[in-house]
């Protein structure tokens, strides 16, 4: 009987001790729940501004949070962009990059144009791209919505006197900023122009009056035609009056005009002496004769080069194949 009852005894304190050490575990794993519900992950991030950690507990989540502990990436690199649709914190970079670029542009924009660009460009040549282009025109040409840009490449220095279009290089739907109208003593109608063409073209005219004068202030030349809007090129190339596609006229940069003698059409222009001087002496005040079949096409394209290119006897497009030549290699 002695026997029988420590062995009972002995058989409680081993339920007991089990029943102890269960609600043991069962204590921890509440203790462990309650800390894990309750701790802050940030606690390991070193910037300690408070709206900052608001806006990230709000809009990333763990593993966001994890990626942003462990490269330390700073409030002011992300935190202007976290709440706009289509922001991903692993490009808080490329956002941070455009934004010191288009500093002036509102922070949806910044997410917006990084995110439909980065798998094509990098935020370099986006940047590249938009000193020349406002970013709806880049996004018609990236997007199709250009008719005429498949398999182009587009022009990466449109503002540059020195670019080249045709051959598959264009300027898509651009329109130059900032264009002037010239002298109305010197045109035929209303015509725009870049203003870097305004006192070189002024200079050119002023030359041909002393070649030809008692002429009307440009040795009896007008201009009728300067820029040309990439819409009117279209009607222009649809209507069958030109065969360069729209995008790819340099009347559509501002840096090209026509001239005329007047009284005459064009087809007469190649026979008369102001053909001829200007054939000698366009060079002179930047421009270039860049069309074989329109000796009345001034394309200018700064002294330097229209004076290098005359020198060596290249054309403007065969200087253009060699950058595209360049660009392919």
């Amino acid at each position: 009987m002695h026997m029988n009852t420590e062995l009972l005894s002995e058989g409680k304190r081993r339920i007991w001790t089990r029943v102890f050490l269960g609600f043991l575990v069962l204590f921890s794993g509440v203790c462990m729940f309650i800390m894990n519900l309750h701790y802050d992950t940030l606690t390991r991030y070193p910037y300690q501004d408070r709206r900052s950690r608001e806006m990230i507990r709000k809009y990333l989540n763990k593993e966001e949070i994890e990626y942003l502990i462990e490269y330390s990436i700073a409030p002011n690199v992300f935190i202007s962009f976290i709440a706009e649709d289509g922001f991903n914190i692993y490009h808080a970079a490329e956002y941070k990059q455009l934004s010191e670029f288009a500093w002036d542009q509102p922070p949806g924009l910044i997410v917006r144009m990084v995110e439909e660009t980065r798998d094509v460009m990098d935020t370099e040549t986006l940047i590249r791209y938009l000193n020349h282009y406002t970013y709806d025109e880049l996004s018609a040409w990236l997007t199709g919505k250009d008719p005429y840009a498949e398999g182009t490449e587009l022009v990466d220095n449109a503002g540059n006197p020195e670019c080249y279009t045709g051959n598959g290089f264009t300027v898509s739907m651009r329109q130059p900023a900032g264009l002037l109208e010239a002298d109305p003593a010197l045109t035929i109608g209303t015509v725009y122009i870049s203003p870097m063409l305004q006192e070189p073209l002024a200079d050119l005219c002023s030359a041909a009056e002393s070649s030809f004068p008692e002429g009307n202030g440009c040795g009896f030349m007008k201009i009728y035609r300067g820029y040309v809007p990439y819409d009117e090129q279209t009607a222009l190339y649809e209507e069958g009056k030109t065969a360069i596609l729209p995008g790819q006229d340099d009347h559509q940069l501002g840096y090209a005009v026509d001239l005329c003698v007047e009284g005459l059409d064009d087809a007469f222009f190649e026979r008369t002496e102001q053909a001829g001087w200007l054939k000698d002496n366009a060079h002179r005040y930047g421009f270039l004769l860049s069309r074989d079949t329109e000796p009345f096409h001034l394309r200018y394209v700064g002294k330097e080069l229209a004076a290098r290119l005359h020198e060596s006897g290249m054309t403007f497009d065969e200087y253009g194949a060699l950058r595209q030549n360049d660009i392919e290699h």
